[in-house]
């Protein structure tokens, strides 16, 4: 690590700033600040070899990765210098990074001039690289040689002159082969219009015998259609005679028949009439008669139940009495005997009152 120095007019005017608003003890923040002096000095120094580089000239590109590189290398010293001093108090933490963030800012922007010098190298090829694949291009375009697959920035003059060659002869030949399709093509037209003509001609002359033999074969057509229709208004006429008489027949023996229904309809309902009366009187007397008998079953069934009704009831209000009279058992195999007969009387008490709603 270079010599520290805590003279303060060694201090570069970005760390002087730093210090001046640290809120330090002065000699703290210039001993502190004298740390990063070298490092401030080499990043000055590399950015005063980059200024005199130009970015049209492939050696400078070289130039300017090497100062890159070079600034590269102070992060690990500054690095650790800051980790070293932030050991110190909070205050001196915030100090030391404000140094830092000086020193790395400056480092940064000297890094991103150094980095467009020599990225342009690499911008210029890729600019020359689309120019010769468009040149190519539109060397190919008129010949559709246009394929994706081939890498046309790729190729030497050599190797590109040939492939247009190669392009422009199958283009030739293809052209060729069309030119004289379209000759054998005006040929074959020729000869099928040729052929269409006299195929025509012979076709009308077809067509005008036939049409001399239709107009015959018409005229002859008319005359029978002719005697045919009055063959037809003749017999018509007739037969029109002879469904007048009929009608006049069937419309008699129509009327009989409607006159014959109707009288049947009307005995048909008057029948209907008096079997549906009939029915009605038969039921309302069986209903009668099965009504009386309900009656009487129920008068009947009333009386003899009567005995038994009053019979049960004294001897319900017996069997009360005589479940209370259950003697009272203690021991447990009493209690076992008392649970089960309560139980089982009780269940007869059900039953007889159950039982006995039937008797009416």
């Amino acid at each position: 690590m270079a010599k520290e120095k805590t003279e303060v007019a060694i201090l570069q005017p970005q760390l002087l700033e730093v210090v001046n608003k640290s809120g330090l003890e002065q000699t703290t923040a210039e001993k502190i600040a004298a740390k990063y002096v070298p490092y401030l000095a080499q990043i000055t120094e590399l950015g005063e070899q980059l200024k005199p580089l130009n970015k049209e000239l492939p050696e400078d590109a070289v130039k300017a990765k090497r100062i890159r590189l070079d600034l590269g290398k102070l992060s690990k010293p500054m690095s650790d210098t800051k980790a070293e001093d932030k050991a110190a108090i909070l205050v001196q933490g915030r100090y030391i990074d404000a140094l830092y963030n000086a020193c790395e800012g400056a480092k940064l922007l000297t890094q991103k001039d150094a980095e467009e010098i020599e990225k342009h190298q690499e911008n210029l090829e890729k600019q020359r690289l689309e120019l010769v694949y468009n040149e190519r291009v539109l060397l190919l375009e008129p010949y559709g040689e246009i394929n994706q697959f081939v890498d046309l920035k790729a190729m030497d003059e050599l190797t590109f002159g040939t492939y247009l060659a190669n392009a422009k002869t199958v283009f030739d030949a293809k052209k060729e082969q069309e030119r004289l399709a379209e000759i054998a093509r005006v040929e074959a037209e020729q000869k099928a219009d040729q052929e269409r003509i006299e195929r025509e001609a012979a076709e009308k002359l077809e067509r005008e015998k036939i049409e001399k033999e239709n107009a015959e074969l018409k005229a002859a057509q008319i005359e029978r259609e002719k005697q045919i229709a009055e063959q037809n208004r003749l017999a018509k006429i007739e037969q029109d005679k002879k469904d007048a008489e009929l009608k006049i027949e069937a419309d008699k023996q129509a009327k009989i028949q409607a006159d014959l229904k109707a009288e049947n309809d009307r005995i048909a309902a008057e029948l209907k009439a008096k079997k549906e009366a009939e029915e009605i009187l038969h039921q309302q007397e069986k209903e009668r008669i099965e009504a009386e008998e309900k009656e009487r079953v129920a008068k009947a069934k009333a009386l003899a139940n009567a005995g038994d009704k009053e019979k049960l009831r004294t001897f319900f209000d017996k069997y009360v009495a005589l479940i209370d009279t259950f003697p009272d058992l203690t021991s447990t195999e009493g209690k076992l005997i008392s649970g089960r007969v309560t139980e089982a009387l009780l269940m007869v008490k059900k039953l007889i009152v159950t039982d006995g709603k039937t008797l009416v």
